[in-house]
């Protein structure tokens, strides 16, 4: 697969300017446009083993959200929330001229959809952004409570580890919701969130200097060769997101509920849910804490009445990365081309309901 392309697209928040970064994969002029948005502490390089599945019929665009990966980090933590990252992703709508898109969002990904979709004035609010179709990977119309606590618990934790090697092992630890991986997989996994201490640290002293961090090109990689090479580097790593991300679950939950001592309640999203117009595919893993089966289920049953395909050994939430799961998304976003019918198997699968075992 060939390097991805990167786009610098002119963001603002209301503290000022912003650069989001997105990588772009496949043909540019392609009109058949998939939109692949990562989940909290995550990053678009999670999308590239699905993006080169998807890359030969489809533009797959995947914006690293501001805060992460290649993104810049705000001035002002107060705006890391969800009408944030939906305005960016309208203003990237609007400078790359894109027409009505597929939408492919894990966890808070796929919260961003909703906000989309589901605001009462989205036409005029987001009126560049127009999703056809959306799968909703392991998030859903009610956010577990107890899940957004054991998030809280770990989000803007910044550990130092004296190897990729080590930040490969935490990363088997933290993320094991992801499911079963191989051992390839599980670097994949860890080389797309974490960066060499002093690139991270450079971050840090920039915002703090109040100036936006300049990097040069290698600390922008376009491929998984590139994350390869970044992570046989001889020196100390850390995970390489903007630890003041954190700040909404101390400002929303309190302090003593985002450190686990306090109970927090669930996120109901229904009138988000219910507005969704477009077909729907929602993947679930059958370990998730924070999508559980019963809201799974009624998801199955009202508003865009999604499709339901669980992933019987992950939690929260599927990698996307093995090629059943992304064999899921991929024949879904043919099922919507009348000259791309679903083989029969997958066609089954997507039919109705699958529980584990």
């Amino acid at each position: 697969m060939s390097d991805a392309r990167i786009h610098s697209i002119a963001c603002e928040s209301p503290a000022g300017h912003h650069t989001m970064r997105v990588l772009e994969f496949g043909d540019p002029t392609n009109a058949q446009v998939v939109v692949c948005v990562h989940g909290l502490t995550r990053s678009a390089f999670d999308f590239m083993p699905l993006a080169e599945r998807l890359a030969t019929r489809y533009r797959v665009l995947c914006p690293h959200v501001v805060g992460r990966g290649d993104s810049d980090w705000l001035f002002d933590p107060s705006h890391y929330h969800l009408g944030q990252y939906a305005a960016d992703m309208q203003t990237m709508a609007q400078q790359l001229r894109l027409g009505p898109v597929h939408w492919v969002g894990t966890s808070m990904g796929g919260l961003i959809a909703l906000t989309l979709l589901g605001h009462p004035q989205a036409q005029t609010v987001f009126p560049s952004v127009q999703i056809r179709s959306l799968v909703l990977n392991d998030v859903g119309a009610v956010i577990s409570g107890k899940a957004l606590a054991r998030i809280g618990q770990y989000v803007g934790m910044q550990p130092v580890f004296g190897s990729f090697a080590q930040a490969s092992q935490a990363a088997r630890i933290l993320f094991e919701g992801f499911g079963v991986h191989t051992d390839a997989q599980w670097d994949l996994l860890a080389a797309a969130v974490v960066r060499p201490a002093a690139w991270h640290s450079a971050r840090v002293q920039s915002r703090s200097a109040g100036v936006l961090w300049q990097p040069d090109a290698a600390c922008y990689p376009r491929s998984a060769q590139d994350l390869h090479d970044m992570a046989r580097r001889q020196e100390p790593f850390q995970f390489h997101y903007d630890p003041e991300i954190a700040a909404p679950f101390r400002t929303g939950f309190g302090a003593n509920a985002a450190a686990g001592e306090a109970e927090v309640p669930d996120m109901l999203l229904w009138p988000l849910y219910d507005a969704i117009g477009c077909p729907t595919l929602l993947i679930r893993g059958a370990r998730s804490d924070l999508l559980l089966s019963e809201t799974a289920q009624e998801m199955t049953r009202r508003g865009p009445q999604a499709r339901l395909y669980e992933v019987v050994h992950a939690g929260h939430a599927p990698s996307l990365l093995d090629e059943e799961q992304g064999g899921v998304v991929a024949q879904f976003l043919a099922s919507l081309n009348p000259v791309n019918p679903l083989n029969p198997f997958l066609s089954a699968v997507l039919a109705a309901p699958r529980r584990p075992p």
